[in-house]
């Protein structure tokens, strides 16, 4: 999105409550023929669900490392491990990296 929105503040309560939005996204192609294609997350989606999951699994590590460490610098009990292509994900794992190297 470009520019300020010309709406007042609040304006997104007087057409939806909160629960009811829904977060699209929407991509348009410039140049060639114009191509537009919209996506969204539901609040019934899986995706939403494991990202919801995630950021608790996230938030419970974080706790345990703040008892275990404290607020002070953490730093890792285990030795330092070679990474495996494996351990990378697919579009890093592919021609672009031997391209740059």
């Amino acid at each position: 999105m470009f520019g300020k929105c010309p709406l007042p503040a609040g304006w997104e309560r007087q057409i939806a409550e909160p629960v009811d939005i829904v977060y699209a996204r929407i991509f348009y192609q410039m140049g060639g023929a114009p191509v537009t294609v919209g996506r969204q997350i539901t609040p019934q989606s899986p995706v939403l669900n494991r990202a919801t999951r995630e950021v608790a699994h996230a938030k419970a590590l974080y706790r345990q490392c703040i008892a275990k460490y404290g607020s002070g610098r953490w730093v890792a009990e285990e030795p330092i491990l070679d990474l495996a292509a494996t351990d990378l994900p697919v579009w890093l794992r592919e021609s672009a990296v031997e391209e740059c190297a």
